[in-house]
């Protein structure tokens, strides 16, 4: 597992996607951000309400200049039951994450303890990625509670984009 360090490039992303092709981090347009949300599976209730919220408010998102991408582990069928249980959105549900992908964002994996969970799967994580390809803001979850609200995000952007407020913690002790 991975420590990502905000204000350093972020790693790479290629995910297949339901709506919209092959994403790819390097090559999307970024106005301000690109918010990457890692949720668990199909059958994680709390990820079916997160995602929901997400989606009901992507277009606020895209509005401020925020890409928004939802992915899992999950395979295609997967990633389409997620899916089907949203309200209609811009929101782009990719799939098919590798553990190697997981690993270099420094998301958790799990085993599955019940019988409708993926034998592995990667946990929640919440990333802004900025213009630059580098990593402005993370959250990363070892359980499928306690994530970061998009409401308080909403209400921080525009402050964040009309000040330029640069990212936090890419202090390293030890360096010069």
């Amino acid at each position: 597992m991975n420590c990502l360090i905000p204000r350093q490039k972020a790693p790479e992303l290629t995910v297949p996607t339901l709506n919209s092709g092959l994403w790819s981090l390097e090559t999307s347009v970024i106005q301000n951000f690109v918010m990457v949300v890692f949720y668990r599976h199909k059958n994680c209730g709390v990820c079916r309400s997160y995602l929901s919220d997400l989606a009901a408010r992507t277009h606020d998102f895209k509005a401020l200049g925020v890409e928004t991408v939802a992915i899992s582990t999950d395979d295609f069928k997967g990633a389409q039951a997620m899916f089907e249980t949203l309200p209609k959105s811009d929101l782009r549900i990719g799939y098919n994450l590798s553990f190697e992908s997981a690993d270099a964002w420094g998301l958790y994996l799990s085993s599955a303890r019940k019988d409708i969970e993926p034998d592995i799967f990667s946990e929640p994580g919440l990333f802004l990625v900025n213009r630059d390809r580098r990593l402005y803001y993370a959250s990363v979850q070892s359980m499928p509670f306690g994530r970061t609200e998009f409401k308080s995000l909403l209400e921080w952007l525009p402050k964040v984009i009309d000040q330029s407020i640069p990212a936090r913690g890419e202090y390293q002790r030890g360096t010069a």
